[in-house]
């Protein structure tokens, strides 16, 4: 049931069409058409009733929101779920006369419709015109993520799937996790498609004045609070969008100007600093130290990866390294086979593929592939198999179909299976995977994966069960949250950067001058954050051998949110939390702009998420399963002053044992303090630091044993931590 024929501007003119045509669009994502079809039919009579409802509830003149009414018990079921929405959207811009598409705003915590797949405290904006339909899904009022073009029919399940991995993923951020996906219909370019979303989206958010103080959408009845955080992070299909979305940002007049979408001609281009890549890498080689692997001496890094050279993450992610042998890959188009590549000439081919615009693996040169490789079309006859392809894909048929090959690929003996592409393939034995239809032929139960180690590049690349049955099989893997999460600080950082900068009186070109000069120390500091997970979820293990890593980072990403939310409860408005801040800011910004970092807008969510990451990440075992005070372990872990022994870690990062050893004594010393060290304020705390510096005993032993360690770390490698900055 359409009403496309009237669907014109402005949309007052036919509201009828536009309510009804918006919300069977959305009733779509969670029933059949036929079902909601025949359930508009059967009660055609109380559409009407509805559309007063609607049209009541969000008039602008209204001083108080409308009573709600009582749909017959004898109303279809798909019309009682329509009236619940109703009762959950909170905004709509159907009087905004400028408006070029539909858009409701639905919180999920207004209704009880078990179909629909939400969060606690969810928030979705719905975005609706008859060639562009999209959802944008935040978990909180302050939350962040991609927004990406699909193909996919069931796009919000792709967008709900992808929150999740956002809202773990973000742990290390300001903002809680957010994802957007939209589908764009033929008739349609991609970047009018998306003009059009992003203006659909900022129609109904408030904005913020000069002095961040709230000024309200215009033209919109508002049956909420203040909602004026969003932002626009590129993802699949948008990586070039940045900048017409922060075009439509500043014709807007939105708040925060070009921090709205990162990256773009004004900020970090991922793909050009292949920071989500390098944060891989650093999940990889860390896995690698503790195989006793060298990622750049000795035998090559054997791969198998999904994705091709045009893409950022598989691209930079196969360039990172000359010592790589890469033995398959396939993407949707083409499948990869090289059973014995030469590291050096495949090397050199591959960058030229990276660099040639819009590149496949059919543009590989076969001269470099070593003799018995080939590249065949996904879409091709049966497959010869040679003596060298049987032999690495352990298979003795002599052909094989382009579905079955890949599915052979997964199975092959490698180190690293790199997975950068679009697609959910590793599973739990007998697993039903809902969504994302198109590889379901192409899916592999996690302990029949041949790699020793799964990097996930991509989201969703394997299930947690598929994760869990792979560990539990001798594999090394962590989640997507914890692998690719690089891209996610590396734009908050940027957001943050530029948000500062609003408080600063600096033009814009000197301004995105300093942006370009701190790029390496934010990527530094981005990567060290990556690598602190890794051997945090290290120590996890030591301590909770039965349960898997990927369980570990779960909740190890579960405690930081939470810890988030107790911190917050902590002034740290208090000049004694400034280096933490500082710290956060590269030191030109630091030097240059010292009062305004300071005064940041942004504060205490920063100085929040700075320390849950500084306590979970230096002393995790004290986080999952046992109880730690959150005050308490604040106070002590900078009384104390126990970051120092970050510099320690990181200066001996390649040297497995003397990381272990620095962080069991960092254990040892914090479980005492805990034990012995309970006060009621910060100057307590300091006091009884500087009692425990004058006295004997064994906590006091162990003290200024801890203390020595950390004077002769920073007295005696001095040029290992200047070589480290």
């Amino acid at each position: 049931m359409l009403f496309y024929d009237t669907l014109s501007f402005p949309m007052t003119q036919h509201p009828r069409s536009w309510v009804f045509s918006c919300y069977h669009a959305y009733m779509k994502q969670i029933f059949s058409s036929q079902c909601i079809d025949d359930g508009f039919r059967e009660g055609h009579k109380d559409l009407d009733f509805l559309l007063s409802y609607f049209i009541q509830r969000f008039d602008l003149n209204q001083s108080s929101c409308s009573d709600s009414f009582i749909l017959s018990e004898k109303a279809p079921y798909i019309l009682r779920v329509l009236k619940s929405l109703i009762d959950a959207t909170v905004r709509t811009n159907l009087y905004v006369p400028e408006a070029k598409v539909f858009t409701i705003k639905i919180h999920h915590d207004l209704h009880n419709v078990t179909e629909i797949y939400r969060t606690p405290g969810m928030i979705e904006l719905f975005v609706f015109h008859p060639d562009v339909e999209g959802v944008h899904l935040r978990s909180s009022l302050v939350s962040r993520g991609g927004i990406r073009l699909s193909d996919r029919e069931d796009y919000r399940k792709e967008a709900f799937d992808l929150l999740q991995t956002q809202r773990l993923k973000n742990a290390v951020v300001v903002p809680d996790g957010a994802k957007a996906v939209l589908r764009i219909k033929e008739n349609t370019s991609s970047e009018q498609g998306y003009r059009l979303f992003i203006q659909g989206l900022l129609d109904v958010m408030d904005n913020l004045d000069d002095q961040h103080k709230p000024v309200p959408a215009q033209k919109v009845r508002a049956l909420d609070g203040v909602d004026s955080y969003l932002v626009a992070a590129p993802d699949k299909g948008t990586a070039s969008y940045s900048g017409i979305a922060n075009e439509i940002a500043l014709r807007s007049g939105f708040w925060l100007k070009d921090a709205f979408a990162s990256g773009g001609k004004t900020g970090y281009d991922h793909k050009k600093l292949g920071i989500t890549s390098k944060g891989t890498w650093v999940s990889v080689e860390t896995h690698l130290n503790h195989l006793k692997r060298d990622m750049e001496k000795g035998e090559p890094i054997s791969i198998v990866g999904v994705g091709d050279m045009s893409g950022d993450v598989f691209g930079n992610g196969l360039l990172y390294s000359q010592n790589i042998k890469l033995l398959a890959a396939f993407d949707h188009r083409h499948i990869f086979l090289d059973p014995n590549p030469d590291p050096e000439r495949s090397y050199r081919e591959r960058c030229r593929l990276f660099h040639l615009p819009k590149s496949s693996w059919m543009d590989y040169d076969v001269s470099v592939l070593s003799p018995e490789g080939k590249i065949v079309p996904r879409n091709s006859a049966p497959v010869a198999l040679s003596p060298a392809l049987k032999k690495m894909l352990t298979l003795s048929c002599d052909f094989i179909t382009p579905q079955d090959l890949i599915l052979a690929l997964f199975k092959i003996k490698c180190d690293v299976l790199w997975l950068a592409g679009i697609g959910t393939y590793v599973i739990g034995d007998q697993e039903k995977i809902i969504g994302d239809e198109g590889n379901t032929l192409l899916r592999i139960p996690g302990n029949k994966v041949g790699a020793k180690i799964i990097a996930e590049g991509a989201n969703l690349g394997c299930t947690q069960k598929g994760r869990i049955a792979f560990a539990q099989a001798g594999g090394i893997v962590n989640i997507d949250a914890i692998d690719n999460c690089a891209g996610v600080l590396c734009s908050d950082h940027e957001v943050n950067f530029k948000i500062l900068f609003q408080s600063i009186p600096i033009d814009e070109e000197n301004r995105n001058d300093i942006l370009q000069e701190v790029t390496p120390e934010m990527a530094r500091d981005v990567l060290n954050q990556n690598y602190w997970q890794n051997i945090s979820l290290y120590r996890l293990q030591e301590k909770h051998p039965h349960l898997t890593r990927s369980e570990l980072a779960v909740n190890f990403l579960e405690a930081k949110k939470n810890l988030k939310t107790h911190l917050n409860k902590v002034n740290f408005q208090e000049t004694h939390w400034d280096s933490y801040l500082l710290a956060y800011f590269p030191s030109l910004i630091q030097e240059k702009f010292f009062s305004y970092i300071l005064r940041h807008v942004l504060r205490q969510d920063l100085l929040c998420t700075i320390l849950s990451n500084h306590l979970i990440d230096v002393l995790p075992t004290f986080w999952i399963g046992r109880s730690t005070d959150p005050l308490q372990a604040l106070n002590l872990y900078h009384v104390f002053e126990l970051s120092r022994v970050r510099q320690m870690v990181e200066n001996f990062r390649n040297d497995t044992k003397k990381v272990h050893d620095y962080l069991t004594l960092i254990e040892e010393v914090f479980g005492k303090l805990c034990e012995n060290c309970f006060k009621e304020s910060l100057k307590q705390y300091q006091d009884f630091r500087d009692e425990l510096e004058h006295s004997s005993g064994d906590l006091s032993s162990l003290w200024k044993n801890f203390n020595s360690q950390c004077q002769f770390i920073f007295k005696d490698n001095l040029t290992e931590v200047e070589a480290h900055h």
